[in-house]
C-alpha cells in the first residue's frame, strides 16, 4: 500500500533531525525489510513552519516502524493512497452498478 507522509518539525531541531536521519538511513541500509520504500522522495521547505511530504510504499507495520523512528523530532500526518480505478470498481459494486 502507498502512503503520503506529511511532516513538520521545529527549525531549532534541524541538526538533531539530520543526525537522526543518518542513523535511520544506516539502519534502513542494513534492514531494508523493516522500512517502507520511497516512491516519491521527500519534498519540503525550511520557511515558516518547516515541513513537507513524501510518498512511501510498504506495509502498515513498516510505516509504523519508520514513524516511530522519528518520535520527538517530526510530527506526521499519514494518508493512505488508493488506486482510483480500484475505488471506482468498489463504488460501482457497492451501489450495484456492475
Amino acid at each position: 500500500m502507498r502512503y503520503a507522509l506529511y511532516f513538520e518539525f521545529e527549525i531549532a531541531e534541524l541538526k538533531k533531525a539530520a543526525e537522526r536521519n543518518e542513523k535511520i538511513e544506516a539502519d534502513r541500509a542494513k534492514n531494508p525489510d523493516k522500512y517502507p520504500t520511497d516512491v516519491f522522495p521527500p519534498q519540503g521547505h525550511l520557511f515558516g513552519k518547516p515541513g513537507g511530504f513524501y510518498i512511501v510504499e510498504g506495509t502498515k507495520e513498516q510505516v509504523f516502524y519508520y514513524l516511530q523512528s522519528w518520535v520527538g523530532l517530526k510530527k506526521f500526518r499519514v494518508e493512505p493512497i488508493t488506486d482510483t480505478g480500484s475505488l471506482s470498481k468498489m463504488a460501482r459494486k457497492a451501489h450495484n452498478l456492475e
